[in-house]
């Protein structure tokens, strides 16, 4: 029997988050098909630990939270759209609470508060033990860790002096590259997090060609020499009820359909400028869009909620779970993905392995998501996005051999990006002994 290689990887932000993202989808996609519970064949043993902060350190998952690692919660709405419907019920101050609410040292102090909270009520005997970290361990960043407690800076160096190898799953570097599409609060955090890693880890995971190029462009510019080893490991898209659909039903609503949450890359705005200049001339065409709010939102928000088909053929479902969510996909009658940028693009992976038709921007990862199979459009033109969606509305052989393509689409699978992370995670083991 081989000498075990364990790994720790985090999840306190994919147990924390009121909603799932591709991260926390990526986590529990992975984790599902890593060795977590016994050591496998060659000796390797995954395991989950949250940060207990009365405690100063990792710990073991209890009960609940493996439960919920497993099964996780039905999504609730962010912090800020909690705001947002508190002050429409306030007759003065409504507009100057959400705007304080969303400042960055609200956010932090509403934490720290958190923090005091759960240091008054933290009992050390009511929860499994802490982990003692050994040399020739891996830590090993599956979830967005830049929102995790621990400093990255300083964990990372505590680690790498116990003789543990460090690594992380990139996704992307917009919060690196383009600041302006995030929140103050997520460009600090995030640039903290990099930073860190670029210093104290070697071993990265990255989930497209494209990612890996803006990683080794920003690394350069932040001054990292030193080469790291990246394995790339494609997010998984095998879904139960993926595969050819059945014809769609004669007379039913065209569905025009777009899944991410409302932020300004994702592009919103552009759907509904497409769905305006088209709706007139096809009455059976709708709009539906499925995305949770975030701090960004607003503009967007208020243009849907204001806009004249709101609630009839723009519809907007900012809280869906795995089913709800499949049955969009089900009657979809083209997928839009307009994002200016994207890490990697799993809703065009979603839509293809469900046999829809799809049409998405040329920005980052996207055009590898959907290979061959997709439309493209460039996010800054609007005309082409109308010409591309009226050619499927009025052409149906053009549409019929975009449904065609999707049928034949094979998706990447958990089981193999589990199995490319499985090798790296050895390889880093075979490095540090």
């Amino acid at each position: 029997m081989p000498a075990v290689q364990q790994v720790w990887v985090e999840v306190t932000n994919t147990l924390a988050a009121h909603f799932t993202s591709g991260f926390q989808r990526h986590t529990r996609g992975l984790l599902a098909h890593l060795p977590t519970d016994r050591p496998d064949e060659s000796g390797l043993l995954v395991t989950p630990v949250v940060w207990c902060a009365p405690c100063g350190g990792h710990r073991l998952l209890d009960t609940a939270e493996q439960d919920l690692l497993v099964r996780p919660p039905p999504p609730r709405p962010a912090p800020r759209a909690s705001l947002e419907r508190l002050a429409e019920r306030l007759p003065i101050g409504g507009e100057l609470l959400v705007e304080v609410g969303g400042r960055p040292w609200v956010n932090r102090a509403r934490e720290a508060a958190a923090r005091r909270r759960q240091g008054r009520e933290h009992d050390p005997e009511s929860h499994p033990p802490l982990v003692r970290f050994a040399r020739g361990d891996v830590f090993f960043e599956l979830e967005a860790g830049w929102h995790d407690p621990a400093p990255r800076d300083e964990l990372l160096e505590l680690l790498v002096g116990q003789g543990v190898r460090t690594g992380f799953l990139v996704a992307d570097l917009m919060p690196e590259q383009h600041p302006e599409w995030f929140s103050g609060v997520t460009v600090e955090r995030f640039g903290r997090f990099l930073r860190a890693h670029l210093r104290w880890s070697d071993h990265v995971a990255s989930i497209s060609r494209s990612t890996t190029r803006d990683l080794a462009t920003v690394a350069g510019e932040l001054g990292r020499t030193r080469p790291m080893q990246v394995v790339h490991v494609t997010m998984g898209a095998d879904f139960d009820d993926a595969g050819a659909r059945p014809p769609r039903s004669a007379g039913g609503p065209r569905t025009l359909l777009s899944v991410g949450s409302l932020e300004p890359r994702k592009n919103h705005a552009l759907l509904i400028d497409v769905f305006d200049r088209v709706r007139e001339r096809h009455a059976d065409v709708e709009l539906v869009l499925v995305g949770r709010e975030t701090d960004l939102s607003s503009p967007l928000v208020e243009r849907i909620r204001s806009h004249p088909e709101h609630g009839r053929r723009l519809r907007w479902e900012a809280h869906l779970d795995d089913a709800g969510l499949a049955d969009a996909y089900s009657s979809a009658f083209l997928v839009l993905v307009p994002s200016r940028y994207e890490g990697y693009g799993i809703p065009v992976v979603e839509a293809l392995s469900r046999g829809v038709a799809t049409i998405a921007a040329t920005g980052g990862a996207l055009p590898e998501a959907g290979g061959d199979t997709a439309e493209y459009a460039s996010a800054d033109e609007p005309d082409a996005w109308v010409d591309l969606v009226e050619l499927h509305l009025t052409d149906p052989f053009h549409h019929r051999a975009a449904l065609e393509r999707a049928a034949a689409f094979r998706p990447p699978t958990w089981e193999a990006a589990g199995g490319k992370l499985a090798a790296a995670f050895l390889e880093m083991g075979a490095v540090s002994s």
